[in-house]
């Protein structure tokens, strides 16, 4: 698939980031395309204060939805670059955290 072309390394760079994986019923290609896109779990810091770990839990959700955007936006964009147009990439992007 297009997805695993060299042109999709930039999401290695991207801090968290893992792998990609897909599933896809090819009888039902674009629409049943499923991209799965692996983040790193965030991190704990047992040693600091619950008010220091809430502000840097939330830091990281932050950095995390910013991340997911940049994925979205490359995939979605490579995507079409190979022609292949979704009616709605959101159903068909997929984030989890390992």
């Amino acid at each position: 698939m297009a997805l695993k072309q060299p042109a999709l390394d930039r999401p290695n760079t991207l801090s968290g980031f893992s792998h990609f994986s897909y599933q896809v019923d090819w009888s039902n290609f674009p629409n049943s395309l499923a991209i799965c896109c692996h983040l790193k779990g965030l991190a704990e810091d047992q040693s600091k204060s619950l008010l220091d770990q809430q502000a840097l839990l939330l830091n990281q959700q932050a950095l995390l939805l910013n991340q997911q955007e940049t994925l979205a936006k490359i995939v979605q964009t490579r995507l079409l670059k190979q022609g292949i147009k979704l009616k709605n990439f959101r159903n068909n992007i997929i984030f989890k955290t390992v």
